[in-house]
C-alpha cells in the first residue's frame, strides 16, 4: 500500500463515509493524538509569549467555545450543515473531527486577538471579551440544537451521571481532608459526562437512532466489558487524573500549568460528551 492509498483508506474514507468505514481507527487515532499533544504544547507557549494569564477567569472564558463546537458538530449530524465542502477542488471536512477543533480554535484565536486590542484601548479585561464572544457563539449554536431535542430525559440522566463524578470527588476530598476548586470539578465533570453520554447512547439508546462507540480504544473496551464499564472507567480516570494534576503542580509558579492541564482535561471530556448528549437528545 503506497502513502496515497494509506491516507485515503485510514483518514479520508472514514470522513467521507462514516457509516461504511469506522470513523476512528488505530492509524488516525494515533495521528490525531500526536497532533493534539503538539498543538496543546504550542498553544501554551503561545499564550505565555502573549503574556496572557492562564487562570480561572481565562478557563471560564474558553468553556463557551467548547459548547459551541459541540453544538456545531450536532448541526452536521442533523444534516443542517454539510459533511464535506469543496474548496477550489479540495475536499474539506470542516464540521467533523478534526476540522471542528480547527474551526473552534481559530475562533478562539481571533477572539483573543480582538480582546487584546480591546483591552489595550479600553482596559476591559481579556477574559470578559473572549468569554462574551464565546457565549454569543455558544447560544447561537446551542439554541437550534436544543430546539430539535426530543429525548430530554436522556440528557438529564447523562447530566446527573456526570455530576455524580463531582460528588465522588468531593467525598474523596473530604475523606482525605483536601480542599477542591471549581476547575477541578469542571475537569472531573467533563470526563464523567463523556462516559455518561456513551453509556446513555449505547446502553439505553433511543427509538430514533442506533449508537456505537466511534473511537478505537473505547470501542475495544465496550466490546469487552460493556458501556457501564466504560463509564466506570471514565469516572476512575477523572478522579485519578485530577488528583495527579493537583499533586504534580503544587508550587505557586506552577499555577498556570495546573490550570491549563485542567482546562485540557475538561475540553477533551466535555467536547465529545456534549456533542454526544445533544445528538442523543435530538435522536440523530
Amino acid at each position: 500500500m503506497d502513502f496515497s492509498s494509506f491516507l485515503d483508506s485510514y483518514f479520508l474514507e472514514p470522513l467521507r463515509r462514516p457509516g461504511e468505514a469506522a470513523p476512528y481507527n488505530w492509524a488516525n487515532t494515533l495521528a490525531y493524538a500526536v497532533a493534539a499533544l503538539v498543538a496543546t504544547f504550542a498553544i501554551f507557549k503561545g499564550l505565555q509569549r502573549l503574556k496572557i494569564k492562564i487562570d480561572g477567569k481565562f478557563f471560564a472564558a474558553i468553556l463557551p467555545f467548547v459548547l459551541f463546537g459541540s453544538a456545531l458538530r450536532v448541526a452536521q449530524d442533523a444534516g443542517t450543515l454539510p459533511r464535506a465542502v469543496d474548496f477550489f477542488g479540495l475536499e474539506l471536512f470542516p464540521f467533523v473531527t478534526p476540522g471542528i477543533y480547527l474551526i473552534t480554535f481559530g475562533l478562539v484565536a481571533l477572539s483573543i486577538d480582538a480582546a487584546l486590542a480591546v483591552e489595550k484601548k479600553t482596559g476591559i479585561p481579556l477574559w470578559k471579551t473572549v468569554g462574551g464572544i464565546g457565549l454569543i457563539l455558544a447560544l447561537g449554536a446551542l439554541l437550534p440544537a436544543l430546539g430539535i431535542a426530543k429525548y430530554w430525559l436522556h440528557g438529564l440522566l447523562a447530566l446527573l451521571m456526570g455530576c455524580s463524578g463531582i460528588l465522588l470527588f468531593k467525598l474523596a476530598a473530604v475523606a482525605f481532608k483536601h480542599r477542591t476548586e471549581w476547575m477541578e470539578h469542571a475537569a472531573v465533570f467533563g470526563q464523567c459526562f463523556d462516559g455518561a453520554a456513551t453509556f446513555v447512547g449505547i446502553g439505553i439508546g433511543t427509538p430514533s437512532a442506533q449508537y456505537f462507540e466511534q473511537h478505537a480504544v473505547g470501542g475495544t473496551l465496550i466490546e469487552a466489558a460493556g458501556p457501564l464499564a466504560f463509564y466506570a472507567l471514565k469516572v476512575v480516570f477523572a478522579l485519578a487524573a485530577v488528583t495527579i494534576v493537583r499533586n504534580e503542580f503544587i508550587k505557586k509558579e506552577d499555577a498556570e500549568k495546573k490550570t491549563y492541564v485542567l482546562l485540557l482535561l475538561t475540553i477533551f471530556g466535555l467536547a465529545p460528551g456534549a456533542r454526544d448528549v445533544l445528538r442523543i437528545m435530538a435522536g440523530v
